[in-house]
């Protein structure tokens, strides 16, 4: 059985295993997408960056509705769905480059965008292609007319927020957002907090519960379109940092959600997994694609604040030598450089697992990614948008997804999700720290930009898990599994 210890105490790591298996013209998307960030960072991020956030605490409910037309207008948002779907069908791959660039200049923005596809990750994940077909053709549609169609993801409830994060620890939450079998669909009623572009997306993919005493078996996963009878807007959440993306209450009030919305309900086992088992993975799936997204970025914002440190330490004053050329000063930057590479370093593994050994590992396959390269998006519609949306696709997703289970991969690239969050977003504050520090008072200064840096960064180390939470999944995934008389999460 496969085992994390055994990639870890692999001579080759999985950069290197990628560079053999991975197609080629992966590299060159890879490029692009940076590319395209850092354009972006330039005319549009930098400019604005500093004016948005001062806005925003100023004026809590002001929304950054002309972020969102710039970067749709981009195409930012479909880049990355399925080319079967009328997407740009890029590799998460890509993703990952394009978040860090964006990061070195700002995170709210980054989550703008990044937050977005963690919904449709999540629609994804339940292999609900049908759901997901429709989700797409709403966000490509949104890009031609110009009306942007972003998806938000409501997890988190007002009792109830690192609980959800495992299966394992669901049902010690107080979960009370309901969802009620009715004729047609579900009716669903309770609260969610904390949701990243609530204010700002068209569909919010919401998890509800049949039986609130026993979420972990009886999870239901709805899309709701704004707008919906029953559904409404809270307030907007006042925050420290990533003020650019705001977070939202969003209520449900007997909101009826139809059937052709349910992207996963209770039932009867698919091929021997049960609901919960399904859940499990589901959840397992989509952190394990998100998280190494949060620790690029907070790659990304570590390599801004050592950028206006060295800004800082490069800027000469009349008769004061020059504060790089002090060896205190050249130790502190070469400690920012090394955060910097460690945290690339542990999200390019964690990204290359999930591309490598992940649910949709096939999409990275030399043959289907040329294949999907080269045909025509209409043809790709017509042939691989009614094989994914079959019945028999989303059996076969799952049977799929059952053999990583077995052979422990998901544990693998779960773990190593887990290890890159906490570990990028630790060192990120790190270099805050020694960015303040070598810069003094002028750190401080807004318009140094490191204290907005700073605000910032520390949401990576709270939202898609906590980094406790996280340490202790690496302990579960890797430590702990299958050594007798240890538990998780039983003190």
């Amino acid at each position: 059985m496969a085992s994390f210890d055994s990639i870890l105490s692999d001579t080759l790591p999985l950069g290197i295993r990628a560079a053999a298996r991975l197609p080629k013209g992966l590299l060159k998307e890879i490029r692009h997408a940076a590319a395209l960030a850092k354009a972006f960072n330039e005319e549009v991020v930098r400019p604005q960056a500093l004016a948005v956030d001062h806005r925003i605490m100023d004026e809590p409910d002001f929304l950054p509705h002309q972020l969102v037309r710039e970067a749709n207008e981009r195409g930012f948002y479909s880049l990355w769905l399925p080319k079967a779907f009328g997407g740009g069908g890029y590799s998460a791959l890509s993703m990952l480059a394009f978040s860090q660039e964006l990061a070195t200049e700002c995170l709210g923005i980054g989550n703008l965008i990044g937050s977005h596809y963690v919904g449709v990750a999540l629609v994804s994940a339940t292999f609900n292609f049908t759901v997901l077909r429709r989700l797409c053709a709403d966000i490509v549609a949104g890009e031609k007319n110009g009306t942007p169609c972003l998806v938000s993801t409501a997890i988190t409830e007002p009792d109830a927020g690192t609980d959800m994060e495992d299966v394992d620890l669901i049902d010690r939450g107080h979960v009370q957002c309901r969802a009620e079998k009715a004729a047609g669909g579900y009716r669903l009623t309770g609260s969610k907090i904390f949701i990243s572009n609530g204010h700002l997306s068209s569909w919010h993919i919401v998890t509800g519960y049949t039986d609130l005493a026993r979420p972990s078996e009886s999870s239901v996963i709805l899309a709701v379109k704004t707008g919906s009878p029953g559904f409404s807007l809270g307030r907007i959440e006042r925050k420290l940092g990533q003020n650019a993306c705001p977070a939202s209450v969003l209520n449900f009030d007997q909101c009826f959600v139809p059937a052709s919305c349910v992207c996963l309900e209770p039932g009867p086992a698919v091929a021997g997994a049960s609901h919960r088992d399904l859940c499990a993975m589901l959840v397992d799936d989509v952190l394990a694609m998100s998280r190494p997204g949060v620790a690029i970025m907070a790659a990304g914002a570590a390599r801004g604040a050592y950028r206006e440190a060295l800004r800082h330490c490069l800027r000469p004053q009349p008769g004061v030598t020059l504060l790089a050329n002090h060896e205190w000063a050249q130790s502190l930057l070469a400690e920012m450089q090394k955060n910097i590479k460690l945290s690339e370093y542990c999200a390019w593994e964690a990204g290359l697992h999930m591309a490598l050994d992940g649910p949709f590992r096939m999409l990275n396959g030399r043959f289907v990614f040329w294949l999907l390269k080269l045909l025509p998006v209409s043809v790709a519609k017509l042939f691989f948008g009614a094989l994914m949306a079959h019945p028999s696709g989303r059996l076969n997703m799952v049977k799929d997804r059952l053999k990583l289970k077995h052979e422990g991969r998901d544990r693998s690239y779960s773990a190593l999700g887990s290890l890159a969050k906490f570990s990028a977003s630790d060192l990120a504050i790190e270099n805050c720290r020694i960015a303040l520090r070598l810069m003094g008072q002028s750190g401080f200064r807004s318009e140094n930009r490191v204290e907005k840096i700073l605000r910032d960064v520390k949401l990576l180390q709270i939202y898609e898990g906590t980094n406790q939470l996280n340490r202790l999944n690496l302990f579960k995934q890797v430590i702990g599994h299958g050594v007798s008389g240890v538990s998780v999460f039983n003190e």
